[in-house]
């Protein structure tokens, strides 16, 4: 069995500029890491990163392999719009076949914050005189 302990978070943010009323994206990349538990004689010829986008998604694609005894590695995901949830499970693999996955680690994206675009057609009029 594989635990996935160790998450970390690094996040890009783009965005098309002032002005413009489109929805921003960022590249947002996880960092994972699991513990390797194969050794001598069955010892993993690599290791398979899944996802799937959601928080109760099931249907996870391999979205990265990695040589034995790798056991960290960062995975990054353009176009999110932050708030995204996404699940992670690894296995391990030799030419005998691949191990039951490990647990699942649900992960979200931060949430895009930009500073508001600027306020235009000011307009100042008089609305009273006072007279001494």
């Amino acid at each position: 069995m594989f635990k996935i302990f160790g998450i970390a978070l690094l996040a890009v943010f783009l965005y098309a500029g002032v002005g413009q009323a489109q929805t921003p994206t960022q590249t947002v990349t996880f960092g994972l890491s699991w513990t390797d538990n194969s050794s001598s004689p069955n010892g993993e010829d690599g290791f398979r990163l899944y996802r799937c986008t959601g928080s109760t998604c099931s249907n996870f694609v391999v979205v990265d392999t990695v040589a034995a005894n790798v056991v960290s590695v960062n995975n990054s995901i353009s176009g999110d719009t932050g708030g995204v949830v996404y699940r992670y499970r690894v296995t391990a693999f030799n030419a005998a076949g691949e191990s039951v996955p490990s647990n699942i680690v649900n992960v979200t994206s931060p949430v895009i914050l930009l500073i508001p675009n600027a306020p235009s057609g000011l307009i100042g009029t008089v609305v009273g005189v006072t007279v001494p």
